[in-house]
């Protein structure tokens, strides 16, 4: 129970992934942001102000590469399965974001906020591009961990839907086997009472055609009341009854009272 209560609990974080996207976005990038100028930081001699400003400049390179590797990752790795088809455009991108970065630096952030006089010379230089592989990877990987129980979610989801039509359909085939044959048998029945001029034949038909207008009008719906399904059954056990008589010995115990409102499939 405890398992079931838990993986309902992880089904609404999902969902609520899937119906609101913008909210889960705005947070990640706010701890992405923060996080990597906190880290930076540390490490630099700069205030955090001057780092946090910084990764808003870069944000563009970051945003292209995380969004356009999200949306491939959807078409070549979930969709058609070309893992090495995603790679090569996950090694491109890589190469050309970093390559935007530093070109961010020095055209925006210290061309518009800060004199150039603060920026290291040469201003581009190839030792930094690890270091951009983490700006560009860490806020992708954060994305992907959400892309892929989205898309989890959702091939659960379909398999749930086609066991339940591959159900549904199963439960229809055996109406339209048992009504036949539960009618044949019926008829006989009838016949037989019918013929030794049995006292309980009207009682039988009055029974039967109550079983008759449940399955015919209320076993078409998608739900019907509880209470119908148990006179369906007691009904049922009459019938079987008077056929039998006292050669029939059944219990059949269920509360009298059940709530009008409670419903289940047919």
């Amino acid at each position: 129970m405890k398992n079931f209560v838990t993986s309902k609990r992880y089904s609404i974080y999902i969902r609520s992934l899937i119906e609101k996207p913008a909210i889960f976005h705005v947070l990640a990038w706010s701890f992405v942001l923060i996080m990597l100028s906190l880290l930076t930081s540390l490490n630099g001699i700069w205030p955090f102000d001057f780092y946090f400003l910084n990764m808003l400049v870069i944000l563009p390179a970051m945003l292209i590469f995380s969004y356009t590797m999200d949306w491939l990752a959807n078409k070549l790795l979930f969709r058609l399965r070309k893992f090495m088809l995603f790679f090569f455009f996950f090694a491109v991108f890589t190469l050309l974001c970093s390559l935007l970065i530093p070109l961010l630096n020095h055209f925006l952030f210290f061309g518009l906020f800060y004199p150039r006089v603060f920026e290291q010379v040469p201003w581009f230089n190839w030792r930094l591009i690890p270091q951009n592989l983490i700006l560009l990877w860490l806020p992708y990987f954060i994305i992907s961990i959400k892309t892929f129980f989205v898309n989890w979610f959702m091939a659960e989801q379909e398999k749930l839907i086609i066991e339940n039509k591959r159900l549904l359909a199963e439960i229809q085939l055996m109406k339209i086997k048992l009504h036949p044959h539960f009618l044949f048998n019926t008829l006989n029945n009838l016949y037989a009472m019918a013929k030794i001029n049995c006292e309980n034949t009207s009682e039988y038909i009055m029974k039967l055609s109550e079983i008759y207008r449940i399955m015919l009008y209320e076993c078409n719906k998608e739900f019907y009341k509880v209470t119908d399904e148990l006179m369906l059954i007691r009904n049922y056990i009459e019938l079987e009854k008077i056929l039998y008589d006292k050669r029939l010995k059944l219990e059949f115990n269920i509360p009298e009272a059940v709530a009008d409102e409670l419903m289940i499939p047919p």
